[in-house]
């Protein structure tokens, strides 16, 4: 097992990630993940994002994987 982790504050707030890799077998591993990113928009508001991401990746052959992915996201616009 795995686990990753993150952190950063700037301009626009506090963000970061932290995530773990579990080993299944030689070929297979799962995971799951979460963000924290804060960041200006195209249209010029600020936004917080959290993404929860789990899946599952299985190497076929070495040029090739498959992944079952499921993804939760959450976005908050903060005035500026």
């Amino acid at each position: 097992m795995r686990l990753d982790a993150e952190v950063s504050d700037g301009d626009l707030g506090f963000g970061g990630r932290l995530g773990t890799n579990y080993l299944l077998s030689e070929r297979t591993n799962m995971y799951l993940n979460y963000s924290l990113e804060n960041e200006r928009t195209d249209n010029g508001l600020y936004s917080r994002r959290g993404d929860l991401v789990s899946g599952v990746k299985r190497r076929l052959s070495d040029a090739t994987s498959v992944y079952v992915e499921e993804r939760y996201q959450d976005t908050e616009v903060l005035e500026a």
